[in-house]
């Protein structure tokens, strides 16, 4: 008898931050694919636009990895019952969110670039993580 309730404990636990589970879990990955496409840009970019590849890059690679992120929250965290129609005021005020977020971001790794020398990726990470 002790097991059971144990176990059905543990499965209201579970239950009960499974949202909180799938949030970390599609903030985790739109990170790992807005690093990986910044990375994939930067390279491409850096010798075509040299001092604003940085930029470019980390528009790039955002508008892509918010737009994934946008969507998975929406559609599997926060499961919203009309998956087809998106919410325009929830889209604006994300992306008014996206892009300070992203010229931060840009603004932070180039001078922090321009100052060290270091790879861009490596510095993208921690500035993107604070």
């Amino acid at each position: 008898m002790g097991d059971k309730i144990k176990n059905s404990k543990i499965a209201a636990f579970i239950k009960e931050k499974q949202v909180f589970i799938k949030y970390i879990f599609v903030a985790g990955s739109s990170f790992l694919l807005d690093l990986g496409l910044f990375t994939l840009f930067s390279n491409l970019l850096a010798t075509i636009l040299q001092n604003v590849s940085i930029l470019v890059s980390t528009v790039f690679a955002r508008v892509i990895s918010s737009f994934f992120n946008y969507v998975l929250n929406r559609n599997v965290v926060f499961s919203s019952d009309d998956k087809k129609v998106m919410d325009k005021t929830t889209l604006i005020k994300y992306y008014a969110l996206v892009i300070v977020q992203m010229l931060i971001s840009a603004a932070l790794v180039t001078v922090i670039f321009n100052l060290s020398g270091w790879n861009k990726t490596l510095i993208k990470m921690p500035v993107d993580v604070v």
